[in-house]
């Protein structure tokens, strides 16, 4: 995600990947994805999002596999610079033609360092 090369990153991706971000975005299929995570670096072009995976565990029988780690971001603001960190999960299929791709995600947030005080509402219609 450093490079913010989305056509390199969307490759990791199955065809129906589904995503539920850190602020409650679902990104439905691959090519949604891509559009929902480029407009987020065209609104933070600094924008540094990195999974550190703790554990992987491989289903062989049905090809599929379970990420689990911590991830982090920054990005800056004209408030500042903000932080986010928190706990994600992958599942992974492995695809007679395209070998493993990510087929979900989930990012939970556990923590927010944001500069001065921050009291906005989550950016999502989901309470």
């Amino acid at each position: 995600m450093a490079e913010h090369d989305l056509p390199m990153l969307s490759r990791c991706w199955a065809p129906d990947y589904l995503v539920v971000t850190a602020t409650n975005a679902h990104g439905v299929g691959r090519e949604a994805s891509v559009e929902r995570l480029s407009q987020e670096l065209r609104a933070k072009p600094d924008l540094l999002i990195v999974r550190h995976p703790t554990e992987v565990e491989v289903f062989t029988a049905w090809g599929m596999a379970a990420e689990r780690g911590h991830w982090e971001s920054g990005w800056s603001a004209t408030e500042g610079r903000f932080g986010m960190s928190g706990r994600y999960f992958a599942k992974w299929q492995k695809y007679l033609d395209a070998g493993w791709l990510i087929q979900g995600e989930l990012y939970v947030p556990l923590g927010l360092s944001a500069p001065g005080r921050w009291d906005r509402p989550l950016p999502s219609t989901i309470r």
